[in-house]
């Protein structure tokens, strides 16, 4: 399978090694400002049976991990019960960014997660009986190509590493944060999104 290269338009493989790849920290904290601003990701997981699962969700970026709400009985909540290991992505398969990650339920995080759905998608978790899953997403490796750079980091599980040490407090006016909180525009719908839950 060939995708076009951003900068001949000649097909490349979509799997051909990138030359000499960035692990620049600044460059995977710009990309991840672009991912926090998104209006939603790919999110990949793995069915017991081994088929992929693979539909489009809502998510905010805190604090080091992605957080998504799903149904307690969606087939990726039900995936990640029994392989946790999770790919997100954004939707431009041009300028591709990949996080590669390990998925958790996080129910505490209820509260604290709350005025980033808010601000960002207009819904309010905390009243929505339906959606009712938390889940939380730790990266460990990041890939990049296209026109925003191109990198691929490693070992981003571990503590404090420098490739995330822009977004593990608390972002800064103006950066992540103000995107994030940006009014509502053209989110896809609640109910598109509904169709890759039933999948």
């Amino acid at each position: 399978m060939a995708d076009a290269d951003a900068h001949t338009n000649h097909p490349i493989s979509i799997t051909q090694p990138m030359p000499n790849p960035s692990t620049n920290p600044a460059l995977l904290a710009s990309l991840l400002d672009k991912f926090a601003a998104a209006d939603c990701c790919w999110f990949a997981s793995t069915r017991p049976d081994g088929r992929a699962h693979l539909a489009p969700i809502w998510h905010v970026w805190h604090t080091g991990a992605v957080y998504v709400v799903t149904k307690a009985d969606a087939v990726r909540a039900e995936n990640i019960r029994h392989n946790a290991s999770v790919s997100l992505s954004l939707p431009d398969p041009l300028n591709v960014f990949v996080l590669e990650g390990v998925a958790r339920f996080a129910p505490e995080m209820e509260e604290e997660l709350a005025p980033l759905f808010q601000a960002k998608y207009d819904w309010d978790i905390r009243t929505d009986t339906k959606y009712n899953a938390i889940i939380a997403v730790d990266p460990v490796k990041a890939m990049a190509w296209g026109s925003h750079g191109e990198g691929r980091w490693q070992n981003l599980g571990q503590s404090k590493h420098p490739a995330l040490a822009h977004h593990l407090d608390e972002p800064e006016p103006g950066v992540c944060f103000e995107q994030l909180s940006r009014p509502p525009t053209h989110h896809p719908t609640r109910s598109a999104i509904d169709e890759g839950e039933r999948l």
